[in-house]
Order: structure tokens, then sequence, then C-alpha cells
């Protein structure tokens, strides 16, 4: 007997890292896109606003549910990279959705372009655009995406912010993420989701910057070289690039094992400006006929 197609709502869960944040995944061709749930605490930064580490691992499944909405679910993948430009703060409490707007396949390789939408009381604002490329017809440790694996559904985490949930130890020169089932993507590794790799190398970048009122991210640009497992350590080490009065730019490895191999790198740009709270302004212009 052919199984029965798994529902997104189902896939969600079954992708831990997603169930930790209350994802929700639409693979609707007509609304691809993701949510998570704004009134968990771990979704949350420390001023109660969407965390950014949390609004990477959306873009990532989001941006991946866009290949499923334009070419079927039933098919292995994994990201190459992702990046993700920050046009505004999120408010404070409001629902942020990514939504999918372009997927183009050139071969094997799928590129899909989306935005992140903060809908709440106040008006709809485009808090980021975000971009990635899958690489089809693979997946981190071989075999098929929609195996029958046995496990149980995974639960939203009771983490008191998303700090708290990502738990990065500092240290002099190198963060570690410890092992925490709560972040796996991949479960037949199991391996850590492309997305909370995306949030630690951000989290340890930021550190770097002074912590002074008006810098804000401009953009983070994520390239994956290897699944990162979920049972040892991955160890975040950044370095500045470039320090002026107006911008930082940070560049990151993240390492895993006794022989340091690369699992990711990062590139990374904060700007310091008096209107960093300034309301976003979209002129959308005619185009030529």
């Amino acid at each position: 007997m052919t199984p029965r197609p798994q529902t997104s709502a189902e896939r969600a869960r079954r992708i831990t890292g997603c169930a930790t944040l209350g994802m929700e995944i639409h693979e609707d061709p007509a609304r691809a896109g993701a949510h998570v749930d704004a009134t968990l605490s771990a979704t949350q930064d420390c001023h109660g606003r969407m965390a950014r580490g949390a609004m990477l691992v959306l873009a990532d499944q989001a941006l991946a549910s866009g290949v499923f909405a334009a070419f079927g679910a039933g098919q292995a993948m994994m990201t190459l990279d992702l990046r993700t430009d920050w046009l505004a703060l999120p408010p404070r409490g409001a629902t942020i959705e990514a939504c999918v707007e372009r997927v183009i396949r050139h071969g094997n390789i799928v590129a899909v372009y989306g935005v992140l939408v903060a809908q709440g009381d106040l008006p709809r604002t485009i808090v980021a655009t975000s971009c990635a490329r899958f690489l089809t017809g693979a997946f981190p440790g071989g075999g098929d995406v929609m195996a029958d694996l046995p496990h149980n559904d995974a639960q939203a985490s009771t983490a008191a912010d998303f700090a708290a949930l990502l738990a990065l130890q500092a240290g002099y020169d190198e963060a570690v993420l410890p092992p925490n089932a709560a972040l796996i993507g991949s479960p037949m590794l199991p391996a850590v989701h492309g997305g909370f790799i995306a949030a630690a190398l951000e989290a340890a970048s930021s550190a770097l910057v002074p912590a002074m009122p008006g810098w804000a991210a401009v953009n983070i640009e994520v390239r994956y070289i290897r699944p990162a497992l979920a049972t040892a350590p991955l160890h975040i080490v950044p370095k500045l690039l470039r320090a002026s009065r107006r911008t930082l730019i940070i560049e990151a490895q993240a390492l895993q094992g006794d022989d340091r191999k690369l699992v990711a790198t990062a590139k990374l740009m904060f700007f310091h400006s008096d209107a960093a709270d300034a309301p976003v302004e979209v002129v959308n212009l005619a185009r030529a006929t």
C-alpha cells in the first residue's frame, strides 16, 4: 500500500526545529510560506520582539516550502545558502509570516525568494527580504526526506526567550552551540536545522557589535558546507573584518569535531544610524511596457 502523503502540518511536527518554534508551514502554491507562534516566549528576544534568530529559522523553512509548493513535496533537498536583508524592527507582539514570492529552477538547483512580513494591530510591514538556494535530489546524510521514521511529534519550546532556547555559550574568542535535540532539522543523522545554524552564527557575531543605541543589523549571508551533527557541539568563531564609525562587517565560521571541520560560513553587516527605528517606506514603481 502506498503511504498517505503527509500534510504540511504533519511535516512541521516531524521537523523538531520547526515544532520547537510552533511553526506552521503553508505549501499551497497560492500561499507558500510559513509563520511561527508569536505568543511563544521562545520566538522572542529580550525586548518582546520576534528574535532575528527565530526569523532566520522561519526564512529557511519557509523558502524550502516554496520548492515543495512549486514542484511537489515528495523530494529530498538541502539548503546551499541563505541570505536575509533586514529592513525594519518587527513590532512587539507582531506575528511574522514568511511569504514565498518566486521560485526558479535550473537543473537540480532551485532558488527561492520571499519576504518576512509583520502582521498585527499595526499596518502590515515588510521587515526583511530573504532568498535561498537548494540542491534537490539530495538530503543531508542520504536517504529519503519523506522516510517514515519512528519518532514522536515534537513539542513547542517552553524556553524563556530565543536566546535561552539557543543556549549559546560565550567564550574568549568563540561561542559554542551545545547539543540540543530541540534544534534538529534532519532526524536521520540527526542534524541541526540550517536556520538554527544561521541563528548561532548571527548571535555570536552580534556579540562583537558595540552595546550602544543606533546599531542595527543590515544583512546576513550563510553558506552551508556540510551537515552539523546535533549530537556534537558546534563551535562558532566570529571575526571582525572591518570597523568604522558607521559600519561593521563580520565573518563567522561554524566548526565541528576534534578536527574542526567547516560546517558553514557567514558574512554579516551592521550599520549605525540615528534612524534605526524609522518606519519602512515602500514605493511600487510601474514597470515600463
